[in-house]
């Protein structure tokens, strides 16, 4: 949805996606917030490359432990973009 309608989606946040596709990351043209946990073991944290390398407002937030959940601690820089 975001790809397709940028011209409606403000902000994005993604957390640990399985999107790996530069060609869509490439039209996420919109400010993303994209939270990942480096031993996610669903969702390599080298997927994170495809987002850095192809989305030009990206902000990243990094978790040393985690998995693939959405972990406490995400909610502080998750208010933090909302409220940018």
């Amino acid at each position: 949805f975001a790809q397709r309608h940028s011209d409606m989606v403000r902000q994005l946040v993604l957390i640990c996606p399985a999107l790996a596709s530069a060609a869509v990351a490439k039209d996420l043209c919109m400010p993303l917030l994209l939270m990942w946990a480096k031993d996610d073991l669903i969702t390599w944290f080298s997927g994170t490359k495809v987002y850095q390398e192809n989305c030009p407002k990206l902000t990243l937030h990094v978790a040393e432990r985690g998995g693939h959940a959405i972990l406490p601690h995400y909610l502080q820089p998750l208010l933090g973009f909302v409220e940018k």
